[in-house]
């Protein structure tokens, strides 16, 4: 290899080093920028949804669905059978971990009802049903139903409310479903000091359902049907031997059953849907990203990645000669990073 030796007093330049710096600082506020426009897009209400409830709203303003009320469950079995959610699917959870807590309690849980794509949350007694309908750009999005007679019901879509809960580590940081696993006292209000689990397809079974009711042939309940009488001892949670019937009036519920394998598909689904969502919107945040990018590149010109960062001008002040055997090592290397950068038009 042969190196030739720099003169004793050289200058090298800083412009490219600022430029560099500059650019730098300009993407850094473009992309925030454009996160600060983009991290709230799911709790306005103007953005236009495509979900399955959204859909029935249509159909109802088109007087193409009719839905019925009655005394006992209000809208709910209307609303199941328009959806096409089997009462079968019912789960019971008794933990006060719903906004209307006031009337939840071991001896009056509340229903979950879901299918492939919606969920239906009822109270005993409730002022509204709680809904979540997964939205194919949006991910899931929140509504309730007041539990009042009206000529044409109007479903209410749900955002801060919802989303202190249902917008966390627990759901990947995106508005997601959440399957809480708790230590639920006798009044089925959580002992959060005793710790919490979000309960999905790779939970163990011992840290599941916790303030749920299970009945089935399950050779292993977990935390379900457990209840901690000992605030001290939360995870020494006691059980009754009796049936979920002489437990609960099942009376006011659509089936006598909180179902085993119910719960496990709930478990399952809702972490799945939280997962299609989470990588949504990483890829709509990466194409915005990317736009952002392309936007400040765009406005600084072709001269300043060309000529100010010297992409087509080697250094003047160093003149070495390598040897050809790297040089031909890198070569493939070189032509495959000129290629990317071509192909995806970076400059």
């Amino acid at each position: 290899m042969v190196i030739r030796r720099l003169p004793t007093r050289f200058r090298v330049s800083h412009t490219p080093v600022i430029y560099l710096v500059l650019i730098g600082i300009v993407l850094i506020v473009a992309l925030s920028m454009a996160h600060g426009r983009a991290g709230d897009v799911i709790r306005k209400v103007d953005v236009q949804a495509n979900d399955p409830i959204a859909n029935l709203q249509h159909r109802i303003d088109r007087g193409e669905v009719h839905l019925s009320y009655d005394s006992r469950h209000g809208w709910l079995e209307s609303v199941l059978q328009a959806l096409h959610i089997p009462t079968a699917s019912q789960g019971l959870v008794f933990s006060k971990t719903s906004f209307q807590l006031t009337r939840i309690s071991p001896r009056a849980p509340r229903a979950v009802y879901f299918n492939d794509n919606v969920y239906v949350g009822w109270v005993q007694n409730g002022a509204v049903l709680e809904i979540a309908s997964v939205d194919p750009k949006n991910g899931t999005v929140f509504y309730s139903l007041p539990q009042r007679k009206s000529e044409r019901p109007r479903f209410t879509r749900e955002t801060d409310a919802c989303l202190q809960c249902h917008q966390s580590q627990m759901t990947g940081d995106v508005p997601g479903l959440l399957m809480r696993s708790v230590y639920p006292d006798s009044d089925g209000i959580p002992i959060l000091s005793a710790g919490t689990f979000a309960t999905t397809e790779r939970s163990p079974l011992k840290e599941r359902w916790g303030g749920w009711y299970m009945d089935g042939t399950i050779h292993e309940l977990g935390m379900g049907n457990g209840i901690a009488s000992d605030p001290d001892h939360a995870d020494q949670l006691t059980r009754s031997s009796e049936s979920l019937s002489k437990q609960v009036d099942l009376d006011p519920y659509l089936t006598e059953h909180s179902d085993g394998v119910a719960l496990l598909v709930l478990a399952h689904q809702t972490h799945f849907h939280n997962l299609l969502t989470r990588a949504a919107y990483e890829t709509r945040n990466a194409l915005r990203d990317e736009a952002a990018v392309r936007q400040v590149l765009h406005d600084l010109g072709p001269e300043h990645t060309e000529k100010r960062f010297g992409v087509h001008r080697p250094c003047p002040d160093l003149d070495i000669v390598g040897l050809l055997d790297y040089a031909a090592s890198i070569a493939p290397i070189l032509l495959q990073l000129k290629y990317q950068v071509l192909k995806r038009g970076a400059f």
